[in-house]
């Protein structure tokens, strides 16, 4: 099966954006200028994997994006705010994407870190899509 990943990328984008994940600070690339601050944090789409699905009644993909949060928040509540509300607007949701009859995503987990800064505590959520043409 093909599956323009373009088109699924740019569905999640704006199932993130339409949740006001972030606030609205949702970027498919690491921006300079994207620093977060406090009360701020930032969501960047990151790497996808994807994997044949095949079943015997037909080809399929499963395309998993990793999702990094980055807040300056003093303790990991943002981070956590930020995942819940991935997690309620994907989590067994079926996002509409041109080119697809279906596009069934689940929100396999996730965790947080601090960076090497010792300032920026590090979420990353895994989303799993399953596109069906």
């Amino acid at each position: 099966m093909t599956v323009d990943t373009s088109n699924l990328q740019t569905a999640l984008y704006a199932a993130l954006v339409a949740a006001s994940v972030a606030g609205g600070r949702v970027y498919d690339r690491l921006r300079q200028d994207a620093s977060p601050e406090p009360g701020s944090p930032i969501v960047n789409i990151g790497p996808k994997v994807h994997v044949n699905d095949d079943t015997s009644s037909g080809d399929a993909l499963e395309v998993t994006y990793t999702l990094d949060i980055w807040s300056r928040y003093d303790g990991s509540k943002e981070i956590n705010d930020v995942q819940t509300t991935v997690r309620t607007a994907l989590h067994q949701q079926n996002l509409t994407v041109t080119g697809l009859s279906s596009c069934i995503c689940y929100v396999d987990g996730g965790s947080d870190f601090m960076d090497r800064d010792g300032q920026t505590r590090h979420g990353v959520i895994r989303v799993r899509c399953h596109p069906r043409a």
